[in-house]
Order: C-alpha cells, then structure tokens, then sequence
C-alpha cells in the first residue's frame, strides 16, 4: 500500500485503507483491518479495534502468544470500551513504524499507540491517550503459549507480572509493567481467578493527555 503524508507532517495513513467495518459474526477481522509492526526480531498484527490479535514473542520464528487471527480463543492483547464504537483508523508515525489506531467512540476518541522497543530489552509496548471527550473501558492481556495450548499462570514478583512460556526454561516468559503515573497505570492490575488473564479499568479525559495528531 501507499502511504501519503497528512497535511500536519506528522504521520502517514493509508487513503486506500477500507472502511473499518468491525469484526464478523464468526469473531474475526477482515485480513485488510490490521496494522503491522516490528523491531526486526519479532512482529505482531494490530486489529483497527485494537486488538493484537498475533504476535510470536520473542522471534518470528518462536510460537505465538497472541494467536487471536487463527482461533478467537488462541489469545490477544484487547480493549473493551463502555461507549459504543462509530469508527476507527490506523496510521504510522511518520518515517516510523509506530502504529496509531484512533478510535471514535459516542463519548470521545481514543488514540492507541502502539511499537516494539528496539534496545537491547526486547519490549511490546502500548500507550493510551484521549484525544477529545472521554472513554472509559477495560484493557485486557490475555497470552495463550504454544500457538493457543497453554494459559499462562501470571505472579507478581519483585513489582511485575511474570508468566513463563516453559516452566523449565528460565528466559522464556513475559514480563508484564505498567505506565508510569497513576492515571496511567494501566496494568496495575487485576487478576482473574483463573490467574490467566491481566486486566485493568481506564477512565481517560482530554484534559489528562493534550495531544496534537
């Protein structure tokens, strides 16, 4: 696809991006509805509501933990907001590959950004930002290992979450950190009982992050 430079010189959208036309009744999002990111180790696939619907963590050649494009319940990284969603878009950062999915909802528009750390720490890292009104909602991670067999079982140990992939192999496993501030501790957080899941309320105004698309 083409990317065309906005006329605010700081990002670059797809023009021939379709319509976001939402998921299916089978709980899938059309292949076109998705954003790409990468820091040339590992890549994930960001649905245009936002939700990290496959990612292979750490290599692409390692299996998924997000899995949610092959198997609705193969796992992901997603929101769920309190106010009814009118519309959605992603764009990149210009000469970037942070990806920015905005999401217009009855009550404001949320701006999701999102991009993998390329330092030496390998890190998936999500911002939340409002760009007008407020939203409020859910975010929720929800890893599955081993392309969806395998729940995580998250502890919190030393001020992170921690989930191993193996439970035999000391590196392999996510760590799980928050934002700092404490309007923006996003991951702080709740666990369900199955200890499977991380999940976190937002409630977001304009007023707490000015931000100029």
């Amino acid at each position: 696809m083409k990317r065309e430079k906005e006329n605010s010189g700081e990002a670059r959208t797809f023009p021939s991006q379709p319509k976001s036309r939402g998921r299916g009744q089978d709980g899938f999002m059309p292949i076109d509805q998705y954003g790409f990111i990468s820091d040339s180790r590992s890549s994930a696939l960001v649905a245009a509501d936002g939700s990290v619907d496959w990612l292979c963590w750490p290599r692409f050649d390692s299996p998924g933990i997000f899995n949610k494009l092959l198997d609705k319940e193969g796992g992901s990284f997603y929101l769920e907001l309190d106010s009814e969603v009118i519309d959605s878009k992603q764009h990149y950062l210009i000469n970037t590959n942070v990806l920015t999915t905005v999401i217009k909802t009855k009550t404001g528009t949320l701006k999701i950004t999102d991009w993998m750390h390329l330092g030496s720490r390998q890190a998936f890292c999500r911002q939340l930002d409002v760009i007008d009104g407020s939203v409020s909602g859910e975010i929720i991670l929800a890893p599955r290992f081993n392309y969806g067999k395998t729940k995580p079982n998250f502890k919190f140990k030393l001020g992170y979450w921690i989930a191993k992939f193996n439970q035999s192999e000391r590196h392999e496993r996510i760590i799980v950190s928050g934002f700092e501030g404490e309007s923006q501790k996003l991951l702080a957080a709740t666990l369900s009982s199955k200890r499977d899941i991380l999940s976190e309320r937002f409630s977001l105004n304009q007023s707490d992050y000015p931000v100029n698309l």
